[in-house]
């Protein structure tokens, strides 16, 4: 039996965690899922996915975050689009997958691309058009994607994007297997797809954060590809 491991959030740019993922002992029978945020630093990634796949040679998934498509910092990309290829050229390279994949008859793996929108805030749909623009504007200054990211369209619509991005990997996925489709579905993401995964706003550090983890989207669909477990 295939044990599955999922892990989030690892920042290998700093050394401990680097270190710390560097004692960790090989798992010949386990797959790890990587949800995002190893590091803005292309180099960094290649490291840590090399020996990701080395601690677990049966299967390393990995979809990136929002850190991981942050250009300019240690890199010539352009736009964030552009990040998202070398990376996905990086893991193929390495041998770690991005894509659904089915591991045995019962079971399957699947990446969901995502980026947060604003809706996911319950307060945002109270705000008229004006305060909308203005709260949304008020994040440059307060989140570090929206001065290092870069996108040919507004930064609003990038879950927009990914959705549809998404789209097209479920209704692949749903054609390439409709004989026999696993009996259990593990998806991931690196953002929330559950308003109630957010800790009230009273407990959070920064208040704006419900404007900046999540798309209820997401939740669509992986209940939509027979999701039972989501990481």
């Amino acid at each position: 039996m295939v044990k599955v491991y999922c892990v989030s959030d690892i920042h290998t740019d700093f050394k401990a965690n680097m270190a710390y993922i560097q004692t960790l002992p090989v798992e010949s029978d386990s797959i790890l899922i990587v949800c995002g945020d190893i590091s803005d630093n292309i180099k960094v990634i290649e490291d840590t996915l090399n020996l990701l796949n080395i601690k677990y040679p049966t299967g390393v998934f990995f979809i990136p975050g929002n850190h991981e498509l942050w250009c300019g910092r240690s890199d010539q990309c352009t736009s964030s689009m552009e990040k998202l290829e070398v990376i996905y050229e990086i893991c193929k390279k390495t041998g770690t997958f991005i894509n659904p994949t089915k591991i045995n008859n019962d079971l399957a793996i699947f990446p969901m691309l995502g980026w947060y929108h604003p809706s996911f805030d319950e307060d945002w749909c109270k705000l008229n058009d004006e305060l909308k623009v203005a709260t949304y504007d008020g994040l440059y200054h307060k989140w570090g994607d929206f001065r290092h990211s870069k996108w040919d369209i507004p930064h609003i619509q990038v879950a927009e994007r990914f959705l549809q991005a998404n789209e097209k990997l479920i209704h692949d996925f749903k054609q390439q297997h409709q004989q026999s489709y696993p009996s259990k579905v593990i998806s991931f993401s690196h953002f929330v797809p559950r308003r109630e995964l957010l800790p009230p706003r009273s407990q959070l550090l920064k208040d704006f954060l419900p404007l900046v983890v999540g798309s209820v989207e997401l939740d669509t669909q992986l209940r939509s590809i027979g999701s039972t477990v989501h990481q």
